[in-house]
C-alpha cells in the first residue's frame, strides 16, 4: 500500500516500487482510493444508480426495437414510427436495422 498526491499517477508511483520484471505494464494494478466512510457511501450510491441506469436504458432500447418492429409491420413509415414513439428518424432508423 501506498499513497499519491494524484490518482492519475498512482499507477506510475507504484510500478515505480515493483521489480524491473513487473515495470513492463503486464503485471494487473487495481487502484482503489481510500476515503472515509461518507464519502465511499457516496461514491458506492453513485455508481450503482449509474449501472441501474444502464440496465434501463438497455431496457428501454429493446422495447424501442421491440415496437419500430411491430409498427413497421402495421405498415407505418419511418417518419410515422419516429413520430409515434416520439424520436428521431434517424433513431428509428438504427432501431429497424438493429431489429432485423
Amino acid at each position: 500500500m501506498t499513497q499519491c498526491r494524484t490518482l492519475g499517477g498512482a499507477e506510475a508511483m507504484v510500478r515505480d516500487y515493483l521489480t524491473l520484471d513487473d515495470r513492463d505494464g503486464d503485471t494487473p494494478l487495481e487502484i482503489r482510493p481510500v476515503f472515509d466512510t461518507a464519502v465511499q457511501e457516496q461514491v458506492t450510491a453513485a455508481r450503482a444508480r449509474v449501472r441501474a441506469a444502464q440496465r434501463e436504458q438497455e431496457a428501454a432500447a429493446r422495447e424501442s426495437r421491440a415496437a419500430v418492429a411491430r409498427l413497421d409491420e402495421l405498415g407505418l413509415s419511418g417518419t410515422e414510427i419516429a413520430r409515434v414513439l416520439q424520436l428521431s428518424k434517424q433513431r428509428v432508423s438504427e432501431l429497424r436495422k438493429a431489429a432485423r
